[in-house]
């Protein structure tokens, strides 16, 4: 995708306005991943040399293996998770590719990047989402996903072309942050407004475009403003937008 120039770029005060800081939980997450196993591993060996000196609680040889073989587990969780970092770096990087896109929206719209839901289950997918838009004709829960194999859907499931399985359903994923948000915003005046789901692809190509699968909106990263912008089927009240703006405002303090 080519960057706009700067006299296509409209000003300020024409676009959408931002909140929150796009790729920060998936920076987070990778930098936890990374250290997380390695204090484990700090954590054991340290246990291991007390108990072998001065006052043997361990015998000597015993407490000198299980270093050695920590030493193996620690190579290899630093190979592992050194790899796992990456791929969170990179998804922090497609996310901020969107955001950039998506400041470009009208004024009339809202841009929230990095929600986090608490209330939902840590160890499922979709304890949170990469965006979500609040605008006139809708509001959009957009989850990036910055693969550079071009995909494709078969059987309603979004598929890799280079024959990787997704660990995490993409579907699923955003789905269930539809969900979340849905449960924040019970009792409010945006409670019955229709929410969108959107699977976005920062770098590579979907097969036939912009389309839908499973009740998700699926396009690149150069489609997005477009695909959001022709959407005409719902009008959000300002009441119900104000609602869920204030929702996510609180959601991210």
């Amino acid at each position: 995708m080519t960057t706009p120039s700067t006299s296509t770029i409209p000003p300020q005060e024409q676009r959408a306005r931002v909140s929150g800081s796009p790729g920060e939980g998936a920076r987070l997450r990778g930098v936890l991943t990374l250290l997380a196993p390695l204090m484990a591993v700090v954590f054991v060996a340290g246990y291991l040399l007390r108990a072998a000196w001065p006052y043997p609680a361990l015998h000597p040889a015993l407490a000198a293996a299980g270093v050695i073989l920590l030493s193996v587990l620690a190579a290899a969780l630093n190979w592992s998770c050194t790899g796992r970092l990456r791929a969170y770096v990179k998804g922090a990087r497609g996310e901020e590719g969107v955001a950039r896109e998506l400041a470009l929206l009208p004024a009339e719209y809202r841009v929230f990047h990095d929600v986090q839901f608490p209330d939902a289950a840590w160890w499922r997918c979709g304890a949170g989402c990469d965006h979500v838009v609040v605008g006139p004709n809708g509001i959009f829960v957009i989850e990036t996903k910055n693969w550079s194999a071009p995909v494709t859907v078969e059987n309603g499931e979004v598929l890799r072309l280079d024959g990787v399985v997704p660990s995490r359903p993409p579907l699923e994923q955003v789905h269930q942050a539809v969900s979340a948000f849905r449960r924040r915003l019970r009792g409010t005046p945006a409670e019955g407004a229709a929410l969108a789901p959107v699977l976005c692809f920062a770098e590579g190509a979907v097969e036939g475009g912009v389309r839908g699968a499973g009740g998700v909106m699926l396009c690149r990263r150069a489609e997005l403003n477009e695909m959001l912008l022709s959407v005409r089927d719902e009008r959000v009240s300002p009441a119900a937008q104000n609602a869920a703006s204030q929702a996510l405002l609180r959601l991210m303090e």
